[in-house]
């Protein structure tokens, strides 16, 4: 986060569940850290999941969590639920406000990138009619869209067999070897390639990171592509069903 400040970026995109609360609590330790104004920055956290008690719990994993009763109250988009995670948020983050709350199902946004695109169907449009920002997560396609196709990593094969794992089918390996080609004329990284496409459709595609040199490679400034450059990545597009935020 201290080298996201140095590079100019002053906004933090969390939620309540993330880490079941830790990474509020990280945030909080990061601004008192290095004496940041709290002012100077803008967090975006979000609310519907329930943040187990037991931190070693992925509330994700427990199916009907949240009918427990020592969990009344604390998910869904009822106005009490809504009050109480905000609390908890304000509480972990140290904050008297938070910038921008989300909710986290149900948003007008959702999964969006080079090799997913159903958002298009109707969401998208509607969004743009209405003013309505957009701000889709996995931009990157869980990494297929950042290197070459074939490519394995230590995330890819932790999540093989898995409701998490992710697989290019249709025309996804033309787009993924087009993002290659395009990066390698440019003389940049495939992610930047993939970012650039996704951030001239949407308000603020969601990049997560893991190193400085990945935080690095997603600021994109000065990285654009021509209109036949965004008809030839989106051209060998084939749709697909339409699925959850798995």
């Amino acid at each position: 986060m201290k080298a996201a400040w140095d590079l100019g970026i002053n906004t933090i995109d969390t939620a309540n569940v993330y880490s079941n609360g830790e990474s509020e609590r990280l945030i909080s330790k990061f601004l008192k850290k290095y004496n940041i104004p709290r002012h100077q920055t803008v967090i975006a956290t979000k609310c519907y999941s329930v943040v187990a008690n037991d931190p070693s719990i992925q509330s994700f994993t427990v199916p009907g969590i949240g009918d427990l009763p020592e969990y009344v109250n604390q998910s869904g988009l009822s106005r009490a639920a809504i009050f109480n995670a905000v609390d908890a948020s304000l509480a972990r983050l140290e904050t008297p406000y938070i910038d921008l709350l989300q909710i986290h199902r149900f948003d007008p946004a959702n999964e969006y990138s080079l090799v997913y695109r159903e958002e298009e169907r109707e969401m998208m449009a509607y969004c743009k009619y209405n003013g309505i920002g957009v701000i889709p997560w996995s931009p990157l396609a869980a990494g297929f869209l950042a290197r070459p196709v074939g490519t394995e990593t230590i995330r890819l094969n932790s999540i093989k067999g898995t409701p998490r794992e992710k697989k290019l089918i249709g025309g996804d390996t033309t787009i993924v070897n087009r993002v290659e080609e395009l990066a390698q004329k440019k003389n940049c990284k495939m992610s930047q390639i993939s970012l650039a496409w996704a951030a001239a459709k949407v308000t603020s595609p969601i990049v997560g990171v893991n190193s400085i040199q990945r935080l690095r490679e997603s600021i994109i400034t000065g990285i654009e592509l021509t209109a036949e450059e965004m008809v030839y990545l989106e051209e060998p597009y084939e749709p697909k069903v339409v699925r959850g935020h798995l």
